[in-house]
């Protein structure tokens, strides 16, 4: 499957939280029409009921905080080191520094 011109982008942010299994972060995402036309052909050409998307996000920050920027794409092959999250989140501790 062949990328999108134009990404589909989105930001989470803390959410407040109101019961246990409410979610820690909430956002939008601009879902582009190409990445829908992928999604779609995806489903069409494997008549399942779900399919795989990659899914990808980004500590950033502006002027209103913290936020993770995300990404969402039709599923491609990458070579992703084997990482824990807690290595991961220590990575993120030393770039702050």
């Amino acid at each position: 499957m062949s990328q999108c011109a134009k990404r589909s982008i989105g930001k989470l942010r803390p959410a407040t939280r109101r019961k246990p299994k409410s979610p820690h972060l909430t956002g939008r995402l601009s879902l582009q029409k190409a990445t829908f036309q992928a999604f779609a052909k995806e489903f069409q050409e494997t008549n399942a009921d779900e399919i795989s998307c990659n899914i990808a996000a980004w500590l950033n920050r502006d002027a209103d905080g913290l936020f993770l920027a995300t990404e969402v794409s039709p599923l491609f092959n990458t070579d992703v080191p084997a990482m824990t999250m807690e290595e991961f989140l220590r990575s993120l501790d030393h770039e702050n520094e």
